[in-house]
């Protein structure tokens, strides 16, 4: 506290004949009284509630001071000089402008970097007794750090109901009847990322409809790390090489390059900022990001702030829920956010070798809650072994896996949703993708699959059908889905599942899951045997979650065999013939 003090006095002038006490100084907003907490909904009110919120939540500044506790935390420690990135986020009523001119005026020598209309705020390097001064702002909400953000890394198409949607529903994300190229007047998907390759066959062309560099401000597109130009593709990828189609390749880019100059948060709300400026223009309609910037809390951050805009402005927005996992509370920034759907990864269906539609949760993918409770993941999608362009080459492919492939999968099927309804408002296409996911897991939405697993041709049908438009067509054959749950007791946990006679040549893939800690865990073949693990071996160190996937698959009874901490739920979420 002494220290605090000496900052604020520092930065107003007022400064101590002796040290360490300083000399009297300004009284800072009482900003303690009660307790702030954001709303548990994700709805449109909720959003409102979340910019109407007087001073950060307790959550994020536990003692009210208006700096966020990490930022508070490294105050003690950085140099007098040193100049720290930040947010500052204002109340609401005073704009980003009028909120610079505050900061300016307690803090001249502040070297703000950007002022903010999508959000109240600035973002600039500030020392650590400027941050202090302008804390005590009574304009200031919060201020944060300015985080550093780190991407977070075969098709799933055909099964996933995908090509069913383009071939059989006619539905791709074109909207100007002219599928083999793109235009403006298309479906836009905004993608959020580290650049994009256009001398790729999956992205050359039209396919770039509009660029935006908020990181270093370059006029030509590029991506020096491969990470944009993979995630570009799974969204709308033209399918020159057919069996690497994305999920909407009729669909427009949009590109923002978020990663480089600094690779900051500020740099993705510069860049959702951008894409509601031009919404008009471009017609974009979804966005996704695949980065996470820390982790998340209660969605009440500066860039969770931005995505509520965006998704207020009729952007349908979408996150990789992080690559944290599996253990609880591990989603990244901005996934808490109320104007998001934060997307979990599955294996590939494809990825694991030829003809495995294994649909297991990938073990590292993130799980909620949110501080506040609330389920995340959304959804969940393919995000494990993904097969997308290489950016080195200009018609190779290269696999990649993370919740940051997941993401544009399900960006992909809100566009061809759109397509087929143009006036979807982003919350109908999360009620609609919602309401056609098939329920994984524990019954019921959970903190592992979300919603479930998206399911294309379902949530694009739905859309056609809400349209008043016909649907002809029949969703593609998928794997049966069978939930196990009970309670670990004293004995070995055992429950057995069906496989019919006659069954399509689907293997078992199965997600096992403990909210306690798993300590062991096989699938028994009819005959007694142990199904060979084609992914994990069995488990020899605790944990609360293991995958099995195996062939052949022969008709018969099937046993899962378990052992948890006692008293813990077991639940087997099993993908069969």
């Amino acid at each position: 506290m002494l220290r605090r003090f000496a900052l604020l006095a520092l930065a107003t002038g007022v400064v101590a004949a002796t040290t360490p006490a300083p000399a009297a100084v300004p009284v800072a907003p009482d900003r303690t009284a009660g307790t702030v907490t954001a709303p548990t909904a994700a709805d449109a009110a909720a959003r409102a509630a979340v910019r109407a919120l007087p001073r950060a939540t307790a959550v994020n500044d536990a003692d009210g001071d208006g700096i966020f506790d990490d930022l508070d935390a490294s105050l003690t420690t950085a140099g007098v000089d040193e100049r720290i990135g930040v947010i500052v986020v204002f109340r609401a009523g005073i704009s980003g402008a009028e909120g610079a001119t505050r900061v300016r005026a307690v803090a001249p020598d502040a070297r703000l970097s950007r002022t903010f209309h999508l959000i109240a705020a600035v973002a600039g390097a500030l020392t650590p007794a400027e941050i202090v001064a302008v804390a005590g702002l009574d304009e200031v909400r919060q201020i944060e750090l300015d985080r550093v953000g780190a991407p977070e890394l075969g098709t799933a198409t055909h099964v996933m109901g995908a090509d069913a949607a383009v071939d059989t529903l006619g539905i791709s994300g074109d909207l100007d009847g002219v599928p083999s190229s793109v235009s403006a007047t298309d479906v836009g998907v905004a993608v959020l990322d580290t650049g994009f390759q256009t001398s790729h066959q999956e992205l050359d062309g039209s396919k770039l409809v509009a660029w935006y560099d908020a990181a270093t401000g370059a006029s030509q597109p590029s991506d020096d790390h491969g990470h944009g130009t993979h995630v570009a593709n799974i969204a709308v990828g033209w399918g020159a090489s057919p069996q690497h189609r994305g999920v909407a390749p009729g669909a427009s880019l949009i590109g923002v390059r978020i990663s480089g100059g600094g690779d900051t948060t500020s740099n993705a709300i510069a860049g959702y900022e951008w894409i509601v400026d031009h919404m008009a223009e471009f017609n974009v309609r979804v966005a996704t990001i695949s980065f996470g910037f820390g982790t998340a809390t209660d969605g009440t951050t500066a860039l969770e702030l931005a995505v509520d805009a965006t998704w207020d402005a009729g952007i349908v927005t979408f996150k990789s829920n992080g690559n944290g996992g599996p253990g609880n509370g591990t989603m990244t920034v901005p996934a808490a956010a109320r104007g998001i759907l934060a997307i979990g990864s599955l294996l590939d269906p494809f990825g694991a070798g030829a003809g495995s539609y294994g649909f297991t949760l990938s073990e590292f993918s993130s799980r909620g809650p949110t501080s506040d409770g609330r389920i995340k993941p959304d959804l969940t999608a393919p995000g494990d072994t993904i097969r997308a362009a290489n950016a080195e080459t200009t018609s190779g492919y290269v696999n990649k896996s993370g919740t940051s492939m997941a993401s544009p999968f399900a960006a992909g099927t809100a566009a061809l949703m759109v397509a087929a309804d143009p006036s979807l408002a982003p919350d109908e296409v999360r009620e609609l993708l919602f309401a056609t996911a098939e329920d994984r897991g524990a019954e019921g939405a959970d903190n592992d699959f979300g919603h479930g697993r998206i399911q294309v041709y379902e949530a694009v049908a739905a859309a056609l059908a809400g349209a008043g438009q016909p649907v002809d067509g029949t969703p593609p054959d998928a794997p049966a889905q069978h939930t196990i749950s009970g309670e670990m007791g004293t004995e070995v946990f055992t429950a057995s599942f069906e496989v019919p006679e006659g069954a399509g040549g689907f293997p078992i893939g199965a997600s096992i899951l403990t909210d306690g800690t798993l300590l062991y865990a096989e699938i028994l073949r009819p005959d007694g045997s142990a199904g060979m693990p084609a992914r994990l071996a069995p488990i020899n160190t605790a944990d609360r979650q293991h995958n099995y996937s195996f062939f052949p698959v022969e008709p018969g009874t099937y046993t899962l065999r378990a052992i948890a901490t006692p008293g813990s739920t077991i639940t087997g979420d099993i993908s069969h013939p």
